[in-house]
This record gives C-alpha cells, sequence and structure tokens, in this order.
C-alpha cells in the first residue's frame, strides 16, 4: 500500500471519528434540552436514565478535552523555556561569533 494513501486513510477516519463525537455531544445536548421538563414517573423513568447517560457522555468528552488543553498547555510552556533558554540566556563567545582577535 502507498504511504501516502495510507495517510489519506488514516485522515479521513480522523475527520470521521470528529464528526462522531461532534454529533453525539451535540445529540446529547438536544436531548436534554428537549426533555429537561419532562413529566417524571418517579423511580426507573426511562427519561430520567437517559437524561442522566446524555450528561454523562458530555462531561466524558468535556473532560478528554480538559486533559488535552493540559498537555498542549504544558508543551508550549516547555517550548516556550527551550526558546528563551536557546535566544536570551545562551552566551556567545568570539569563537562562536568567528571574530578574529587581533593584539
Amino acid at each position: 500500500m502507498n504511504i501516502s494513501a495510507y495517510n489519506q486513510k488514516q485522515k479521513i477516519k480522523a475527520v470521521l471519528i470528529c464528526l462522531l463525537i461532534a454529533a453525539v455531544m451535540l445529540l446529547s445536548s438536544l436531548y436534554v434540552l428537549i426533555h429537561a421538563d419532562h413529566d417524571c414517573s418517579g423511580t426507573d423513568c426511562t427519561v430520567c436514565m437517559n437524561i442522566q447517560q446524555c450528561e454523562n457522555n458530555i462531561k466524558m468528552i468535556f473532560s478528554g478535552i480538559a486533559v488535552g488543553q493540559i498537555i498542549t498547555s504544558a508543551a508550549f510552556v516547555f517550548v516556550l523555556i527551550v526558546l528563551f533558554y536557546t535566544v536570551c540566556a545562551s552566551v556567545q563567545t568570539p569563537v562562536d561569533q568567528k571574530v578574529r582577535m587581533n593584539d
């Protein structure tokens, strides 16, 4: 199999997964909004159980996003530290600058 075709398939799979996650989040939110003021039949109410499951879906999706944001933020701080060290904190000697020292 061609590597570019494999990469193209991976990209398509990633886009489809993102669309499915967005659809689950959207449909769960809509279900909660539509059935928020339903007539509850008491214990073992199927609508309440469905609302609880939809809320759990939304919480799981957002908790994954929070973890991703934490990792991204940590990586960003690491890159900033490395850039600061290489640009500002590195000491350049005349040899590094290839400066000829005539006495």
